[in-house]
C-alpha cells in the first residue's frame, strides 16, 4: 500500500470527502468556545461528536440528515451540491473509501443565536478503493444553523486544499 501526497485530481475528492468528514478530531480551544451556541439543549460542540461517530460508522445516510434541506456541500474546483438528498447521493459514493485518520483544528467561530460559523483547518489520510493512501489537507468553513425543529443543521460546509 502505497502513502504518497494526493495527486490534485484526488485532491478534490477527498477534499469533498473531509466536507463530509470535517468533524473526526477536532480541537477547540476554550478560548473559542460559546455558551450562546446551543440548539435544542445542544452545544454547537456536541455536533463535532456526533458528526465524528456517524464518519466512523461510515453512515452516510445520517451524516446527509445533518445537512438542511437547503444546505449545501462545496468544493473549490468541483460542482455544488445541494440539498440534504443530493448531498446523500454523493457521500454513498464514498463506501470503498476508509478515512484512517482525520484532524480538525477550529481557528474562529463567530455567530449569534441561531446562526453559527466555524472555520478552521483539516489534514486526513484516506485509504483509496485502490488501497493507496493519501493524504488530504486544507481549509474547512461550515455554517451551522439551528432550524425550525430545534436541532443543528448544515447549511454550508466548504473544503478547500491546501495550496502548495
Amino acid at each position: 500500500m502505497a502513502n504518497r501526497l494526493m495527486p490534485a485530481c484526488a485532491t478534490r475528492v477527498s477534499a469533498m470527502l473531509v466536507a463530509s468528514v470535517f468533524f473526526g478530531c477536532v480541537s477547540t480551544p476554550d478560548t473559542m468556545r460559546n455558551a450562546a451556541a446551543i440548539c435544542g439543549g445542544v452545544p454547537l460542540e456536541n455536533m463535532s461528536k456526533r458528526y465524528a461517530e456517524l464518519t466512523m460508522a461510515m453512515d452516510f445516510p445520517a451524516m446527509a440528515a445533518l445537512f438542511a434541506e437547503d444546505g449545501e456541500l462545496v468544493n473549490s474546483g468541483s460542482t455544488r451540491l445541494r440539498g440534504a438528498r443530493e448531498i446523500g447521493k454523493f457521500l454513498a459514493g464514498f463506501t470503498e473509501f476508509k478515512v484512517l485518520t482525520h484532524e480538525m483544528t477550529v481557528m474562529q467561530i463567530t455567530g449569534s443565536q441561531r446562526d453559527w460559523q466555524v472555520d478552521g483547518r483539516f489534514r486526513q489520510q484516506v485509504r483509496l478503493p485502490d488501497k493507496n493512501v493519501v493524504v488530504a489537507s486544507g481549509r474547512f468553513s461550515a455554517n451551522w444553523v439551528c432550524a425550525a425543529d430545534n436541532a443543528w443543521r448544515l447549511r454550508r460546509m466548504a473544503t478547500s486544499p491546501a495550496e502548495g
